[in-house]
């Protein structure tokens, strides 16, 4: 896995104040520090698509394919939360808070369930520990891979205001590879303020092409080994054939008083 942004530009911070949610913990949501550029997001992105990456690499010691997902806020005039207020207007040249409200990955093969991508259980874990299915203002969404229409649609009934996006699906990417949903037809509760593809994509790409590239070489090598195992019983089979006749029917016998013994025993 490659590694994340050096974090010597970044510290992590607590927020022991209220929160305009009512779960709002320091345990479930911990908030990160990153540096302010004048609304440049390109460090910001590349930061958390690189927990998006991890998320991925959890999903590929699973057996899933490598697909993760992290949802954040940034933390903007939050009047309730005390902590976070005033460390963003003590120095608000210097630095922009964000809390991670959720982070998964692709648990398809998992729970056996073919929605059970790692948008999706972002989405799903986030709303659960919100205690609200619409998510806050400035929610940002981070997947490492084009969202497709289920995500997206997903996306846009959770009310998620920025998307994210590290490679292009070119089989199901609704936003803009195989089809664009987005401007095709507009959501009649919730609008996407921003999309953003390409963070990260050479990593995000690879890790999948990779995945792929050892299933297929697993594949390979099982198929090899049960033909190994056939043409061994075909020597077998043929060896048995050379010996003269009494031997072959004892061989047989052997192996008849042999299954039987299995069979009483069960």
């Amino acid at each position: 896995m490659p590694p994340l942004i050096s974090n010597s530009t970044i510290s992590t911070q607590s927020s022991s104040g209220n929160s305009i949610f009512k779960r709002f913990k320091r345990n479930v949501y911990p908030t990160v520090d990153l540096p302010y550029e004048n609304n440049n997001y390109t460090l910001i992105d590349d930061y958390f698509m690189g927990m998006a990456l991890q998320q991925a690499q959890y999903a590929w010691d699973k057996g899933e394919v490598p697909i993760g997902a992290i949802i954040v806020r940034e933390c903007i005039n939050d009047s309730n939360d005390d902590s976070i207020q005033s460390t963003n207007t003590s120095s608000t040249t210097s630095r922009r808070t964000f809390q991670i409200l959720s982070a998964a990955h692709n648990k398809v093969e998992t729970n056996i369930d073919a929605s059970s991508h790692a948008e999706l259980l972002a989405l799903r874990n986030g709303a659960q520990n919100l205690g609200n299915w619409r998510y806050p203002p400035n929610s940002r969404l981070y997947t490492t891979l084009e969202p497709c229409p289920m995500c997206l649609a997903s996306i846009q009934a959770f009310r998620i205001d920025n998307i994210i996006y590290g490679a292009p699906d070119n089989r199901l990417g609704a936003i803009k590879t195989h089809m664009n949903l987005i401007s095709v037809a507009k959501h009649p509760y919730h609008e996407v303020k921003s999309v953003i593809g390409g963070v990260r994509e050479e990593e995000c790409g690879d890790i999948i092409v990779r995945f792929f590239r050892e299933r297929r070489e697993l594949k390979k090598k099982e198929k090899k080994k049960m033909m190994d195992v056939v043409v061994k019983g075909e020597d077998r089979r043929r060896d048995l054939l050379k010996l003269p006749l009494e031997k072959r029917i004892k061989r047989s016998s052997r192996f008849i008083s042999f299954v039987k013994k299995v069979l009483r025993r069960e």
